[in-house]
């Protein structure tokens, strides 16, 4: 997970929901000492993961913050559909989604990242 704003408040939500056993890696901002969509966090994730960036689907709602961040690192992204306008003129996300559960279709379907 990559999310934006302070380290202590970040981890607090993610146990509160009960998500971190199902996240191999949090990256915050404040921690990474940069926010999204700067590249800087999204490779501070991907060190902590050990993952090439072309190996990697990035997840989000927002089309600046996540998915123009994801593709300027290389990731592929996959836009949650809902929650923004995506922008006028904006490239587009490598594929979108309306909601989370239909994510594992999408895996299988496409096999891997790119």
């Amino acid at each position: 997970m990559v999310t934006n704003g302070v380290a202590v408040s970040q981890h607090a939500k993610i146990d509160a929901a009960g998500l971190r056993p199902l996240l191999d890696a949090v990256t915050v901002s404040e921690t990474a000492g940069a926010a999204k969509p700067e590249p800087a966090v999204f490779r501070a994730a991907l060190a902590e993961l050990g993952v090439a960036a072309c190996d990697t689907w990035f997840v989000g709602d927002h089309p600046v913050n996540d998915m123009a961040g994801a593709s300027a690192v290389g990731m592929a992204a996959i836009w949650v559909e809902g929650h923004h306008d995506w922008p006028s003129g904006a490239p587009r996300p490598d594929a979108s989604i309306r909601s989370l559960g239909t994510l594992p279709d999408l895996i299988r379907s496409a096999g891997a990242p790119r």
